[in-house]
């Protein structure tokens, strides 16, 4: 009989855990020898040393890290040299922020009111943003599936949800409160990561809902006051005015005034703004970030 079978014998396995992308160290990554339930943990410069005495036999060595995927080799060991096995670990995505907000908006044309939820993730990773590729929403409730948006100048991903849209087909942003919506993200190397559920915090919508402003409607010459109606709610809210150039192209607001107190119904407004036609609006703003906006006033500066 070969002597060698089963025979223990005094056995080293080191090696080093790096990242999968840039080979810089991993430390306190755990590294376990199955079944011999020997392990060890990696070093500040990753390194780490398994030892003892082994029955030859088939093995799996493992490697987990937290915030990382783990990795696993088999290997055969036998009375002989030691082992050297390094590991390069993919690091996982993780969320920074989630933001489920409700947007109230009036119309005229057409004459309705729209309620919609603005979806907003950032998303990191250990190995670099290039290592995310997809950024994704789920509502088990309704079997419904949508790909965020990257917004390189921002750094973050966005979607906008309305409950008319094709693949949803609800009546109103109700039907939405109190369901679940689920995040997941995953990178180039196939590993998917879910955020824990997130819920609509409020929605502010309904013709009671809406605030409704008074003046300025047409020219005004600065300074001026801006000014609307009374609003109350069954919540805390401050105003927003902002104020855009009218023109046929989405463009961020000229100007914007934000946090105004609830109970008021002015704010003097004397911005140096150049002459020409613009529109405002007043919104009302939760204190998680939802919103009800009202219709577009006009504004001509002379």
């Amino acid at each position: 009989m070969d002597p060698t079978i089963n025979k223990k014998k005094a056995l080293q396995i080191s090696g080093k855990v790096t990242h999968l992308n840039n080979l810089t160290q991993i430390s306190d990554a755990l590294v376990s020898l199955k079944p011999a339930f020997a392990a060890a943990r990696s070093n500040a410069n990753g390194d780490f040393v398994i030892t003892g005495e082994f029955p030859a036999g088939d093995y799996i060595l493992t490697c987990e890290a937290a915030g990382f995927s783990a990795d696993s080799v088999s290997l055969s060991l036998s009375p002989a040299d030691d082992l050297v096995q390094n590991f390069s670990l993919n690091a996982l995505p993780t969320f920074s922020t989630i933001s489920l907000l409700t947007r109230h908006e009036a119309s005229f044309i057409p004459q309705e009111q729209e309620d919609f939820i603005d979806i907003s993730v950032s998303v990191t990773d250990g190995d670099g943003a290039g290592d995310i590729q997809t950024v994704w929403l789920e509502l088990p409730a309704f079997s419904f599936r949508d790909t965020l948006q990257l917004l390189p100048q921002e750094q973050r991903y966005f979607a906008r949800i309305r409950p008319k849209d094709v693949d949803l087909q609800l009546n109103e942003l109700d039907a939405l409160q109190g369901k679940a919506f689920n995040i997941f993200v995953s990178d180039v190397h196939g590993a998917v990561v879910q955020s824990a559920p997130q819920f609509i915090s409020r929605i502010i919508n309904g013709a009671d809902r809406t605030p409704v402003t008074v003046f300025p409607d047409g020219s005004a010459s600065t300074p001026f006051d801006f000014q609307w109606q009374p609003f109350r709610a069954p919540f805390d809210f401050t105003f927003r005015v902002e104020v855009f150039l009218n023109v046929n192209i989405a463009l961020p607001p000229s100007v914007a005034i934000n946090n105004i107190p609830g109970d008021s119904t002015s704010v003097r407004f004397d911005a140096p703004l150049s002459p020409g036609n613009y529109f405002w609006v007043l919104y009302i703003v939760d204190e998680f970030g939802n919103y009800s906006r009202s219709l577009k006033k006009a504004l001509t500066i002379n």
